[in-house]
C-alpha cells in the first residue's frame, strides 16, 4: 500500500485492537496468571469482543517450563475464572 491509498477502519481498527462501544473505542486485555500473580499469556481484543471468545486463545498462549528437560507445559492443572 503507498502513501496515497487509505486504509479500510475496520480492518484499522481489529488490527489495533480497538472496538467500539458506549465509551467510545476501547481495548480489553485478557490476562492468564499464576498463583502469584505473574502473567502466563495476554490476548489484547478490541473492547466489544465477548470474553468466552478469547479464552481459547488466552490458554493457547500459556507455556510452563518444565522443571527438567523437555518441551514447555501448555495444560494447567487448574483454571479459575
Amino acid at each position: 500500500m503507498d502513501g496515497d491509498e487509505l486504509e479500510d477502519p475496520g480492518r484499522s481498527q481489529a488490527c489495533q485492537a480497538l472496538g467500539r462501544s458506549r465509551g467510545g473505542l476501547t481495548t480489553k486485555v485478557h490476562l492468564a496468571v499464576d498463583g502469584r500473580g505473574l502473567p502466563l499469556s495476554i490476548v489484547l481484543t478490541p473492547g466489544n469482543v465477548n470474553d468466552a471468545t478469547a479464552f481459547a486463545d488466552v490458554l493457547n498462549g500459556v507455556r510452563t517450563p518444565r522443571a527438567g528437560t523437555g518441551r514447555p507445559r501448555t495444560t494447567p492443572d487448574r483454571v479459575l475464572g
